[in-house]
């Protein structure tokens, strides 16, 4: 946008200039619309990554999870205990 004001001038009065302006505008907003349609490809390595990263994630989770059962079961046992 910047050369074609340079190259037409910066009149806002000039009808040329702001129908080149107005037509680059245009075609930006046409380019962005067509690149939100485009549908997003990945790598297959990538995708595998993403999976594998998943598992781990999952493994993580029921691994903490499952500390927090064995901790509340020995707590459980405890009180029981004390009466």
């Amino acid at each position: 946008m910047e050369e074609i004001i340079i190259e037409l001038g910066h009149n806002p009065k000039d009808a040329k200039g702001i129908k080149a302006l107005m037509k680059k505008k245009l075609d930006d907003i046409v380019s962005l619309r067509k690149q939100l349609k485009l549908s997003i490809t990945m790598h297959p390595q990538t995708i595998e990554v993403a999976q594998e990263k998943a598992k781990e994630d999952m493994m993580d989770f029921l691994m903490k999870m499952n500390q927090r059962l064995n901790e509340t079961d020995q707590e459980l046992e405890k009180a029981l205990q004390e009466k």
